[in-house]
């Protein structure tokens, strides 16, 4: 099953190397990555056993969402003068943000914990973060650290100062810096596919010198950030044997999720839910950690707790098979329309927000980043500065 996944993306990717580089493409290497992943996992570590019918769903339901992405690429025409309120908005935010952050994540590592058992220290008595609403306010903006990659490389490419895009650039590390915090990979892992992703878009757009800048000083901060995702995976992951215990847990990160989608395909509750920080400010019931493992205890399925297993899972749980699918492409009809706008317009409004909804498959190649930490809650403000600064019009609301 998974020769059969990698031949038909190994084929979707051939057929669109004949357009210009775009969101499509980008995402069809990041999951042929995965599934390549799982298929050396399958050689050498321990062999799957992949269904096909779940296989063939994640197909579909994976087409029909990346569908819209196809020719997404940076067209965008702009005075730059929104883009720069912007920009002074989330560094005002996230720079302090990410110092604050990074504070605590050298105070994890010289706090003289044992690092092996730092995550299950953090899901048993909770974050070694204090609570206070300076770290949940900017908890809750950390996920526009995209925003300022997007617009450290506009910056670049409409001559603003080196400060502002410096502070940008620091900016968009409070993601990273969050959850280094709680000794997690995720925030390095994305940072790091945002960046790549959002220069290859920009790359014909910028300077001969600042290309190569750029590409010199991503070399350098790719080698310390991997440095210290795999110190991570060391603490976390590796037994007597440390270089097999790390590729393994690599290739795991990246190559799980297939077979465990396959395992948990069948699951499915009324208490799943996509917006779980939404439906918590509403005060409605949202399945909790120990309901989510009782279900899955009384399926024999308790293996499968908090397991990569792609975006799609959470779909499928909350919807059922033919729902997950409805709703996916519903999703692809709403990013569908504002292709259109943006191709119409060439609005930094337009591609910012088709971006924001590129996270959720691009997040989801590991699972579906949204419903952690009320991510949801985190998008929709985002949307409502975007909205904002963007679309109204503050001389007619004075008149």
């Amino acid at each position: 099953m998974i020769l059969f996944v990698l031949f038909v993306f190994g084929l979707a990717v051939l057929y669109d190397l004949r357009n210009e580089v775009n969101l499509y493409r980008l995402l069809l290497l990041l999951y042929l990555g995965s599934f390549l992943s799982s298929f050396l996992l399958d050689v050498f570590v321990e062999e799957q056993s992949i269904c096909f019918f779940p296989t063939f769903y994640l197909c579909i339901f994976l087409f029909i969402c990346f569908s819209p992405f196809k020719k997404i690429g940076y067209q965008v025409v702009s005075d730059g003068i929104k883009e720069k309120k912007l920009a002074y908005i989330l560094c005002l935010i996230l720079f302090p943000a990410t110092i604050f952050y990074l504070y605590y994540f050298i105070l994890l590592l010289t706090s003289g914990i044992n690092l092996s058992q730092v995550r299950h220290v953090i899901y048993d008595d909770g974050s070694f973060i204090p609570q206070s609403f300076f770290n949940t306010f900017m908890a809750h903006f950390t996920p526009a650290y995209f925003l300022c990659i997007y617009l450290y490389f506009f910056s670049k490419a409409n001559n603003w100062s080196k400060v502002l895009s410096f502070c940008l650039l620091f900016s968009s590390f409070s993601f990273p810096a969050l959850t280094l915090a709680n000794f997690g990979r995720d925030g390095i892992v994305y940072w790091l596919l945002n960046f790549v992703f959002l220069y290859s878009l920009f790359r014909y757009h910028l300077p001969y010198k600042t290309r190569f800048v750029i590409k010199q000083s991503i070399w350098i901060v790719s080698i310390v950030l991997l440095t210290v995702m795999c110190f991570i995976t060391i603490m976390r992951f590796s037994d007597e044997n440390m270089l097999q215990g790390v590729v393994e847990s690599l290739l795991s990160y990246y190559g799980q999720q297939i077979q465990n989608f396959s395992d948990i395909f069948n699951v499915s509750s009324e208490k799943y839910s996509l917006f779980p920080g939404l439906r918590k400010i509403l005060n409605l019931e949202v399945m909790s950690q120990d309901e989510s493992y009782d279900l899955l205890l009384s399926l024999g399925l308790e293996d499968n707790f908090n397991v990569f297993s792609y975006f799609v899972s959470a779909f499928t749980k909350a919807f059922g098979k033919l729902g997950g699918l409805l709703i996916v492409l519903f999703f692809s009809m709403f990013v569908y329309s504002l292709k259109t706008a943006y191709t119409r317009t060439k609005s930094s409004y337009y591609f910012m927000l088709l971006f924001l909804f590129f996270q959720i498959p691009m997040n989801g190649v590991f699972y579906y980043r949204q419903g952690i930490g009320n991510m949801d809650v985190s998008y929709l403000f985002i949307c409502l500065i975007l909205f904002v600064l963007f679309r109204i019009k503050f001389k007619n609301i004075l008149v």
